[in-house]
Order: C-alpha cells, then sequence, then structure tokens
C-alpha cells in the first residue's frame, strides 16, 4: 500500500496525532457541555431560589403588584427565561410573565427529572428547563416559583463551543500534518541519501562522501556507509590494478601459447598474430566495440590452440594429406574448443575457435552453420586465416600475392565466406594493405 517510508511515516504519526486529537476534541466537548450545563443549571437555580425568596415576602403580604412587578423584572434581566409562573398550594397560577395566564391552572410540561430535593426540582423539558422552587415563610408552604428556561441559548453557547473546539481541531490537524511531513522528512531524508549512495556503489558513481544530518542512529548509520565506502574505493583501486596486471599478463601467456603453436611449424610463425591484427582491423571497420574487438583478438590467438592434439606426423606432412588424416586436421576447432571449456574465464572464447571453419554456404565444419548463424567473430577470423594462408608460403607452394589472394577470397565470397566481411577487406586492403602486412612488399593494385 505504502511504497515509502516517508508516506508510512506521515500516514502512521498523522493518524496518531488526527485520532488523538479527535478523541481529545470529543473528550473537550463532552466536558465543556456539562460544565456550561452546570453553570446554567446552577446560575437558574440561584436565580429560582433568589425569586423564591423575594416572592415570598410579597406573597406573605398579598401584594399582586410586587409579585407581577418581581417576575417581570427578572424576566426582563435574563433574556433566556421563557416564562416565570407563581402558584399557590393547589397550582393556581397568581402571577404569570403571560399575563393571560393569571387566574388558570398550572400544568406541567412533560419531561423529565435532572435534580429532585426538598427545596427544589429541575426538569428537562421539551424546550428547555423548567426549574419549580417552593414559596415558603417560617417554614409554611404557601406555593410554588416555575421557572422555565429557554434552551437556545444553551444550544447557542454549545455552537459557539463547538464551533471553536473544531476551529482549534483544524489547527491542530494542519500542524500535525505539517510537523510530520517534517518528521518524516528528517527520518527518510539520510536513509534515501542512503538509497542512493547504495544505487552509486552498485554502478561505481560514488563522487564524495554522504553528508551527516545528525548524531542519531541514522547519522552513524550514515558514517559507517561513508567509511565502508572508502574502504570499497582503497580495495577497488588495488583490485583494478590486479586486474590489469593479470590480464596483462594473461594476454602475454597467450601469446606466447600462440607463438608456440605457430613455432610447431616454422612456415606457419607468426600466423595467429597477423590473423589477430587483420581481425582487429575488420572488427573496427564493422563497429564492434572495445570489449568485442579485445575478445576477438584473443580468440584470433586460440583459433589453432587444437591443433597441439594433431600428431606432427599429420601436421607438418610435406605431401598431401590422405582423407584419414584431413578428418583429423578437421577436428582442431573442437579440440580446441575442448581445450577452452576447461577453463571458465576462457569459455567466452569458445565460439569463435569451435566455428572458424564453418562455410557461409553451410559446408563447412564441425557443424555446418550457415551465413548469420555462423559467430561474426568466427565470421572473420575465417577471412583473416584464409587470407594470411594464402599469402604465406609453404615447402609445397609460393605464397599467393595480395591480388591473387584476394581474388581467391572474391571468388569464394558468399561460398565460404562472407560476402559483407570480403567486401570489408577489399577496402582495408586498397587503403592499408603494406600497412598490416609488412611482410609483404609488393604494391596493391585492385
Amino acid at each position: 500500500m505504502f511504497k515509502t517510508i516517508k508516506a508510512k511515516v506521515f500516514f502512521f504519526v498523522f493518524l496518531l496525532v488526527s485520532g488523538t486529537a479527535f478523541l481529545f476534541s470529543l473528550f473537550t466537548t463532552d466536558v465543556m457541555e456539562k460544565h456550561l450545563m452546570k453553570e446554567i443549571l446552577q446560575r437558574t437555580e440561584l436565580l429560582a431560589r433568589s425569586l423564591s425568596a423575594s416572592a415570598s415576602y410579597h406573597f406573605i403580604s398579598k401584594d399582586m403588584l410586587g409579585l407581577d412587578h418581581t417576575i417581570f423584572h427578572a424576566k426582563e434581566k435574563h433574556p433566556d427565561i421563557e416564562s416565570i409562573a407563581l402558584v399557590d398550594k393547589n397550582w393556581n397560577i397568581l402571577a404569570h410573565t403571560d399575563i393571560e395566564k393569571n387566574g388558570m391552572r398550572f400544568i406541567k410540561s412533560p419531561g423529565n427529572d435532572v435534580k429532585h430535593t426538598e427545596d427544589l426540582i429541575i426538569r428537562k423539558v421539551e424546550s428547555g428547563y423548567e426549574i419549580t422552587s417552593p414559596l415558603t415563610f417560617a417554614n409554611q408552604n404557601l406555593g410554588y416559583l416555575v421557572l422555565k428556561i429557554n434552551a437556545s441559548s444553551i444550544l447557542a453557547a454549545e455552537k459557539r463551543m463547538k464551533k471553536n473546539i473544531l476551529i482549534i481541531f483544524t489547527v491542530i490537524l494542519a500542524l500535525a500534518g505539517a510537523i510530520t511531513i517534517a518528521l518524516s522528512t528528517i527520518i527518510t531524508r539520510p536513509v534515501n541519501n542512503l538509497i542512493k549512495g547504495i544505487e552509486a556503489l552498485r554502478y561505481n558513481k560514488i563522487e564524495g562522501p554522504l553528508p551527516v544530518y545528525s548524531n542519531d542512529e541514522l547519522g552513524k548509520l550514515t558514517q559507517h556507509f561513508n567509511e565502508l565506502v572508502n574502504t570499497v574505493t582503497i580495495q577497488q583501486e588495488s583490485i583494478k590494478y590486479y586486474a590489469i596486471q593479470l590480464e596483462e599478463s594473461f594476454i602475454s601467456t597467450v601469446k606466447v601459447l600462440a607463438a608456440a603453436i605457430d613455432a610447431r611449424d616454422p612456415f606457419t610463425m607468426g600466423h595467429s598474430s597477423r590473423v589477430a591484427t587483420l581481425s582487429s582491423r575488420l572488427g573496427e571497420k564493422m563497429g564492434l566495440n572495445k570489449a568485442e574487438l579485445e575478445d576477438l583478438e584473443i580468440s584470433c590467438m586460440f583459433h589453432d590452440i587444437g591443433k597441439l592434439r594433431i600428431p606432427d606426423a599429420i601436421l607438418l606432412k610435406k605431401g598431401s594429406l590422405d582423407t584419414a588424416e584431413y578428418r583429423e586436421i578437421m577436428k582442431h576447432p573442437e579440440y580446441g574448443a575442448e581445450i577452452l571449456r576447461r577453463a571458465p574465464t576462457l569459455h567466452k572464447y569458445m565460439p569463435a575457435v569451435l566455428h572458424h571453419h564453418e562455410w557461409y554456404n553451410g559446408k563447412g565444419y564441425p557443424y555446418g552453420l550457415r551465413a548469420k548463424e555462423i559467430p561474426i567473430s568466427a565470421s572473420i577470423i575465417a577471412v583473416a586465416d584464409a587470407f594470411d594462408a594464402m599469402t604465406s608460403s609453404r615447402p609445397y607452394r609460393k605464397g599467393l600475392s595480395l591480388k591473387d589472394a584476394f581474388d581467391e577470397l572474391s571468388y569464394w565470397s558468399g561460398k565460404q565466406f562472407d560476402p559483407d566481411i570480403v567486401k570489408i577487406l577489399l577496402e582495408l586492403l586498397r587503403k592499408e594493405g603494406r600497412t598490416i602486412f609488412k611482410h609483404k612488399q609488393e604494391r596493391l593494385t585492385i
């Protein structure tokens, strides 16, 4: 659901703060409502008791004008009073703020008692509260004062209170959101930097130590990461140095091995090196990248390694080979691949070694691959190998001139050799023939 730590921190902290604020607002509202109700009821109770004491004096002296003045003055002074009634013991109205009800029998409004004592009864009725207080004088019950409070003032006070609480709750939510965003940013900033640092380390693109924003656990983790990067960088430099040394040693070993293979036959001395030179130039013209050219060059050095398993009687035979001998010499690509297979680091050179005698038309060996089925490195080596063989002298024949050799390659283009590679070779020899083949002195005019 949440894909980032920042989103998780924001959600849970905001949920915690907003939930706490909401519960607090409910609790506050309930407490304030109860407090407001208590204050109103206390005020009303005091008013009722005060009016009862005053009315009792006018009641005992039969001062009806005083009674009217008392209740009307109280209603005028307190707008939330809906009505005031003074009744005798039989609940006949003696004085009422609604003059038309004077002389009528008082009827209690339906409701529930909120407070009931000997000297005060508070009832919750539909429109508000009805407070009944006895009129006494010298412990003699004269009648009752009935005070009715309109709930609109209470509701208005509650509304104002709830509005204020809502405003406070909204402010708290806004502050909670801002604080949560700031908190999640503070927490996730070093984490995001560590993620970026790990990605940079993964792709070897570290530009410097990560900034440390605090001294807490995340700060210490960042410091440890910087120390780790420093250690890894030092080790990488050492590994790079030794890798270069190892690579140079490996290439030197390959060249020595290739020279040893060529040395078995004095007439093929330098063959692998020349094939590697020509193949590299062909590969450049064909757009191979640096790594591919390096692999191609080493493949050229290995391309005849399988001849180590060919007996000298066959390999150095001066006359023509018989069928059995020819079949044995045809196995040298497979022998070479088998030798390379024993070392996992040399496996990438196997395709070129195994298939450099495949033909473009599918009539080559060992598997009869054709056209684009043949690895491009093998097709390049096939052309370079054949061209060098044609131009090198043997005991039984003199090497061909560059022109004759190229004519021969042109004839077999599209049959034995990839026509695109042959075409590139022609362009290369026209421009750099004597540079590439320094052992050939004639000028190439094609």
